[in-house]
């Protein structure tokens, strides 16, 4: 008790959050159980959901509807049984975990990108919360969603190819950010560009998609200058993301910065006059706010602690070391 108390009175002084942090999980398709937060939630918890997947026949579903396609025409559908689930027990596929049962509010409308950003509430005894399809039949599935837990998007913006110097952020970041990109342009002739890859051209006999550069997503601290240094690729923490049919990305940038900044999305290209197309960019702050308790807050932190020591009457004991994560 003493230790659970010692961590609430630090969390509270310092102004920390884990559920503000957030969380990314890749939840695929033919995962029958789902895959399970290492966090625990309780209450209202936001999410947001990225990807499209195939559990139903030859339809594709986002995290709720599914896409039918009837001569070249798209039209969603709320079919139910195929979308996401989600629960604080792992996926039995039966319907009755579904993500649309827990939202907080109505389900949100259709989004074309398959981006959707909402509350679910995740009941009243903080638990592990599990993420994945709705689903009886797993072995013909295909496809992944990329799940944020515990943060709601901080801001999102629209970025038109044509616009040069891209645009700005209204807030304000520093360190890492978590970042989901949507959309197709054309930039490069008659081709056309998602965040990292310039798609394949079936006039041209293109098989797979290629990364010429210059032509990308760009990002930055200063508007965009087209000259290549500034591609997002070079801040993407980890490996690029791997193509996705749906242009859809979500990955986390380094931003380079230690003091809050504005940042600046937009494509890497010198001739914006004959772009069309755009990014929608939703971004998620990732970084703690890094603010240095005022003295009177470490004061009381210091009286807590004291209090639990003198609790603990006066017995020692060696603790174990850990290692540093």
């Amino acid at each position: 008790m003493n230790k659970i108390l010692a961590q609430a009175l630090i969390a509270t002084s310092l102004g920390l959050s884990a559920a503000r942090a957030g969380e990314i999980l890749y939840a695929p398709f033919n995962d029958q159980s789902g895959v399970a937060t290492e966090g625990l939630y309780s209450g209202d918890v936001w999410v947001t959901v990225s990807g499209l997947g195939q559990a139903l026949g030859d339809a594709y579903s986002d995290a709720f509807y599914t896409r039918l396609v009837t001569s070249g025409v798209t039209t969603p559908t709320r079919l139910g049984f195929w979308d996401l689930a989600v629960d604080s027990s792992p996926i039995n596929g039966s319907g009755s975990q579904e993500a649309s049962n827990k939202i907080v509010g109505t389900v949100p409308a259709y989004d074309k990108s398959g981006v959707y950003s909402f509350q679910v509430n995740a009941g009243a005894a903080p638990s592990h919360l599990y993420f994945g399809v709705d689903d009886q039949i797993y072995s013909d599935n295909a496809g992944a969603y990329t799940v944020v837990v515990g943060s709601a998007p901080t801001e999102v913006v629209y970025a038109p190819f044509d616009q040069k110097g891209g645009v700005e952020t209204t807030g304000t970041y520093h360190g890492k950010i978590l970042v989901t990109v949507s959309g197709v342009g054309q930039a490069l002739g008659n081709a056309y560009s998602d965040a990292f890859n310039l798609l394949p051209n079936p006039d041209d006999g293109i098989p797979a998609p290629q990364r010429p550069g210059f032509w990308d997503l760009a990002f930055g601290t200063t508007p965009i200058l087209g000259d290549g240094s500034q591609e997002a690729a070079n801040a993407v923490v980890g490996s690029l993301p791997a193509y996705n049919s749906d242009n859809v990305y979500t990955f986390e940038l380094n931003t380079g910065v230690s003091i809050p900044t504005h940042l600046y999305f937009g494509v890497d290209d010198q001739i914006y006059d004959d772009n069309t197309g755009a990014y929608t960019i939703a971004i998620t702050e990732l970084s703690a706010s890094g603010a240095v308790p005022e003295p009177s807050t470490w004061a009381m932190l210091l009286v807590g602690l004291a209090g639990l020591a003198a609790a603990s009457g006066g017995q020692r004991r060696r603790l174990p070391v850990r290692a540093a994560a």
